[in-house]
């Protein structure tokens, strides 16, 4: 981004999906690790796959709780299959086949893990108030304020004049009615 150093670390990318946790030197006594300082380290934002299998759930009420809405960025970490119904399916990666469920992720067939997730912009939209207990503005601010800061996008991410104006409009159980991008609609339902 303009302007900014290029050695400093603002963004933790998958946080605790893919952090290992440090090994107990000393029983009885919890060790600190990695995720320890990044939850205290005000200049870290963190992006979180919030469908329930990526995070657990405390430990994303507890990321709430130490980092606040404004350090958090949702994401889907969604593969091609996407919304998929569940299901077995060839060519989401080539040459892999993956099982899509609905409440364990993407796996892989042939050794069960865990391969990216089948959520959307919109269901991390919905978790985040069904899931997480968070008001539609926090919801708003972690599915897209938070991420177009992150990415340095200065005309998106809020409503206001000289911004892009991409909008969506939603039912009150969050199913997308139109879709405005740059003030343009493109869908509409």
């Amino acid at each position: 981004m303009a302007g900014r150093e290029s050695n400093i670390v603002e963004l933790v990318t998958h946080f605790y999906d893919t952090f290992d946790p440090p090994p107990q030197t000393d029983p009885g006594v919890y060790p600190a690790g990695l995720t320890d300082y990044i939850q205290v380290e005000d200049r870290l934002t963190v992006e979180i796959i919030p469908d329930g299998v990526h995070v657990h759930p405390l430990l994303i009420e507890k990321t709430f709780r130490c980092k606040g809405i404004e350090r958090i960025a949702f994401i889907t970490d969604g593969v091609k299959g996407a919304d998929n119904p569940p299901g077995v399916y060839d060519g989401l990666y080539p040459g892999v086949q993956v099982e899509v469920t609905a409440d364990r992720g993407v796996r892989r067939t042939a050794d069960n893990a865990l391969s990216g997730s089948a959520l959307t912009p919109i269901q991390c939209l919905r978790n985040a108030v069904h899931k997480f207990g968070r008001s539609l503005v926090e919801a708003s601010i972690l599915c897209s304020r938070t991420p177009v800061r992150v990415l340095g996008l200065r005309t998106k991410g809020h409503l206001a004049a000289g911004m892009d104006a991409d909008i969506i409009v939603m039912t009150r159980d969050f199913d997308v009615v139109t879709t405005i991008c740059c003030g343009e609609v493109l869908y509409q339902a």
